[in-house]
């Protein structure tokens, strides 16, 4: 029985190695210079058509621009201000700085190795790459369930996430330039979910800038097309759609 609860362990602990080496090779095969040259950041951020949306929602002197203080600190030690607000609605401020922070991550990603820490993991190897089995133990998460795939290069290509309210599809597309130092670059990032009779896919394409001698986030384009299948039994069977198109540009990047 103990040779065989060794040779368990071993086996285990392999498979355990296996798991995290993709994570951690992924991680390292992007382009992210906060990982090691950068020690702090601040930047802003500004979405497109939020000045006219808050002008019309509420009854104040109209405001020319509102904009996001963004200040980073390695540990993912983020601090997010909203400029251009009249003095109060903290509510407000909350509200705002809760739609923009996903969007910090495009700017410095956390990594994978970090993002399913406390995951249980379980490692299948493809003919066309790898999947990852990740499940949330304490199921307190909003995605319980999930399969990432991996090509033969070992790079992210999809996450399918499941949970309660639906599953979400995910598309990753990276790429090389001339600039990324034979690392890898998100591209596009495509998320594609259906509840009910209503089906999203949210499109996210990526422009880099030059800052010094480094290249970070200039624009996030991100195109939403809502789809609503009506019933068969419906005269007016053709589905309806509706398409909404956002633009995030960062700017006046001082990094250190």
């Amino acid at each position: 029985m103990k040779i065989i609860a060794f040779f368990l362990l071993i086996f285990h602990s392999t498979v355990w190695s296996n798991e995290l080496s993709l994570l951690r090779s992924f991680d390292n095969n992007l382009y992210n210079p906060t990982q090691k040259q950068v020690t702090s950041m601040n930047f802003k951020v500004r979405v497109s058509n939020l000045v006219e949306v808050l002008n019309q929602r509420f009854n104040w002197e109209p405001r020319k621009d509102v904009y996001f203080q963004v200040k980073w600190k390695p540990k993912r030690n983020f601090k997010i201000e909203v400029h251009g607000l009249p003095d109060g609605f903290v509510e407000l401020k909350n509200e705002l700085i809760s739609l923009i922070s996903n969007r910090i991550d495009f700017v410095v990603p956390l990594p994978l190795i970090e993002k399913f820490k406390g995951y249980r993991l379980s490692y299948y190897s493809q003919k066309k790459g790898t999947t990852l089995k990740a499940i949330d133990p304490s199921y307190k998460q909003i995605a319980s369930e999930m399969y990432l795939s991996f090509d033969k290069n070992g790079i992210l290509e999809k996450i399918k996430a499941q949970s309660p309210v639906g599953t979400l599809n995910s598309k990753f597309k990276f790429m090389k330039t001339d600039w990324s130092k034979g690392k890898y670059v998100l591209d596009e990032y495509v998320v594609s979910a259906i509840k009910g009779i209503q089906s999203s896919k949210t499109i996210h394409t990526l422009s880099y800038q030059k800052i010094k001698s480094f290249y970070f986030l200039d624009q996030l384009q991100i195109k939403t097309i809502y789809e609503l299948i009506m019933p068969q039994d419906k005269e007016d069977k053709e589905p309806r759609k509706q398409e909404v198109i956002s633009i995030v540009s960062f700017s006046d990047y001082e990094i250190k």
